[in-house]
């Protein structure tokens, strides 16, 4: 949960990123390689290792990318959920 001085921060930090950065950063977050990232934004990777070395970038990129962690695993953590039930509904088992 983000605190209000949490989330100040993080518009601080947006607010140094140019229009390019904060563009490129689903298409890394997304991508399976930094390589694949970079071609969908249209980046060149030394642009992007430039960047990475920005405090502000790194931090965005990686709050983008526990966010997506998060969804997924909370997406999965359902799913089982549903598996189980389903398995052991098949199986004669009551919960």
């Amino acid at each position: 949960m983000l605190t209000e001085t949490n989330e100040k921060q993080q518009n601080t930090e947006k607010t140094q990123l140019t229009d390019r950065q904060l563009k490129t950063i689903p298409f890394i977050v997304t991508g399976s390689t930094y390589t694949e990232g970079c071609e969908k934004a249209q980046v060149d990777r030394t642009t992007l290792y430039e960047w990475l070395k920005q405090p502000e970038f790194k931090a965005e990129l990686y709050r983008q990318r526990n966010e997506i962690a998060e969804e997924a695993f909370r997406a999965l953590e359902n799913s089982l959920s549903k598996a189980m039930n389903t398995l052991t509904g098949l199986l004669g088992y009551k919960r």
